[in-house]
């Protein structure tokens, strides 16, 4: 009798020890789905090791946001646990302010082909995303502040499809390393583009280029050598302060750009050698932002 009267007291005490707790602190939905535009997004797993899954066909809704804060993303609420992302084909848009801010997010970042867009702040300041970035070929434009601060990418390949980078779009991915190269389609860099992606060595920036933005290679300090093809006509302030690894820079525009002399700030071009075509030494000898290299010479 006494064994079973204790059972019981056990076992109202038990019953009544969740009181109190708040629903977050006992269960949590095993899954969590929605709508974004044309696509379904689905969250698995338990809190600290979720997967979020965009599959569909079609465009996810653009979303918006401040202060690198979005106002609307239906799964941000849970961004501090995500650590897995799945984009399945079929998805062609990477809408605006989709990941920003995924602090736990790790490993490698696959893009599926169907992928035609990368919206502005699409992976803000996701740092754990690791390995080779490769943009798929059907991308056409790389939005604003999309790779912001992603520093754990070693390298970036951008297919001959896109036609547009974004202002601050790979600002301070660090971890790239090697050669840059921009594709042929590309028209202009923006502002702030590849500002301190310190690892890279060598840029390639096609003729297709006619405008190099503000600040767009600021800070990549391992840059040893640029190449400004003649199709480039505009070159905005501090587009190459701070790239104190330079040993040499060759402008093919047999015109010398209007720059002003911040445009290469903090680079000690008064030891550099300038490259520039055949008959166009004169006019680069007495241009402002030019003249102050140190040796001004006809490209061997």
């Amino acid at each position: 009798m006494k064994k079973h009267l204790f059972l019981m007291i056990a076992a109202v005490a038990i019953a009544f020890s969740g009181c109190g707790k708040n629903e977050s602190e006992t269960s949590t939905p095993p899954v969590v789905s929605g709508t974004t535009g044309d696509c379904t997004w689905t969250l698995t797993g338990v809190p600290g090791d979720y997967t979020l899954t965009i599959s569909g066909k079609g465009a996810m809704t653009d979303y918006y946001g401040s202060y690198g804060v979005p106002s609307n993303v239906p799964w941000y609420e849970y961004h501090d646990d995500i650590r897995t992302l799945v984009i399945r084909n079929g998805v062609t848009a990477v809408s605006n302010w989709a990941f920003v801010g995924f602090p736990v997010l790790t490993g490698k970042l696959t893009i599926p082909n169907s992928v035609k867009s990368i919206g502005n702040y699409a992976f803000y300041k996701c740092p754990g995303l690791t390995g080779a970035l490769i943009i798929p070929d059907a991308v056409t434009s790389i939005g604003d502040y999309a790779f912001y601060e992603c520093t754990g990418f070693t390298s970036v390949t951008i297919p001959n499809s896109v036609t547009s980078i974004g202002e601050r779009a790979f600002y301070g991915c660090s971890g790239f390393s090697g050669t840059l190269t921009i594709p042929n389609a590309v028209t202009s860099i923006g502002d702030y583009a590849f500002y301190e992606c310190s690892g890279l060595t060598s840029v390639t920036i096609p003729n297709s280029v006619t405008s190099i933005g503000s600040s767009a290679f600021s800070g990549c300090a391992g840059l040893t050598s640029v190449t400004i093809p003649n199709s480039v006509t505009s070159i905005g302030f501090q587009a190459f302060a701070d790239c104190s690894g330079l040993t040499s820079v060759t402008n093919l525009n047999p015109v010398p750009q209007s720059i002003s002399s911040f445009v290469f700030e903090d680079v000690p071009v008064s030891t550099l050698t300038l490259n520039v075509p055949a008959g166009a030494v004169d006019a680069y000898q007495g241009a402002e932002g030019w003249r102050d290299f140190g040796t001004i010479q006809a490209i061997p």
